[in-house]
């Protein structure tokens, strides 16, 4: 499988930042992003399925971003992304993801970034 068509996991409780990231995406050429806005779902198609990429909200309600990024780092996915308009109340946290290299990306971040974060 080429890294234009891994599985990439979009999940945002914002419905429009998260199809407005989907569509990012595919315009890098990625064909296979499945997009989430309830963080609990999420959470369940994570743990039944292989995800090649994972770029999540960290602050989301029910399921933070960064449960998702404990199982993902648990399933040995292969990049993730961590996303959140507020970095400095979240970049103490983030001190043990980015010993395991997920990346961090800021709200708003430019369509460059993004294809740059979850190239595969």
């Amino acid at each position: 499988m080429t890294g234009k068509q891994r599985k990439i996991l979009v999940v945002d409780d914002n419905e429009i930042l998260a199809t407005l990231m989907q569509q990012m995406i595919e315009s890098g050429g990625y064909s296979n992003v499945i997009v989430f806005c309830n963080s609990m779902e999420a959470k369940k198609y994570l743990l039944k399925n292989k995800i090649s990429v994972l770029v999540t909200d960290l602050n989301m309600p029910e399921v933070t971003g960064f449960e998702l990024i404990k199982i993902a780092l648990e399933k040995n996915v292969h990049r993730i992304v961590a996303v959140s308009g507020n970095y400095a109340a979240n970049k103490d946290l983030m001190g043990i993801y980015l010993e395991n290299n997920v990346g961090f990306l800021s709200k708003p971040c430019s369509i460059d970034q993004l294809l740059e974060a979850v190239a595969v």
